[in-house]
């Protein structure tokens, strides 16, 4: 990540494994808790985004730069 000239950029690269176990246990527990219903839902919209790395984990590229936000190439909305 850099700011030169005000305008922050960075490229971040994040790996994770056992999301389908993370989403089981979700299912679990969202009748005693509501807000396990929009993890839920998050951490399903983050897998989607997910591409496969060479273990077999999965990857994000995530980069942003005036403004703009994209996800393995995909834009994400700002509310700018």
């Amino acid at each position: 990540a850099s700011a030169v000239g005000g305008e922050p950029r960075g490229r971040f690269i994040v790996s994770a494994d056992g999301l389908d176990k993370a989403l089981a246990l979700l299912r679990e527990i969202a009748g005693a808790d509501p807000e396990a219903e929009a993890a839920i839902l998050s951490l399903t919209y983050a897998k989607g985004l997910a591409k496969p790395g060479p273990d077999g984990r999965l990857m994000w590229t995530i980069e942003f730069e005036g403004g703009d936000v994209t996800v393995n190439g995909s834009p994400l909305p700002t509310g700018k």
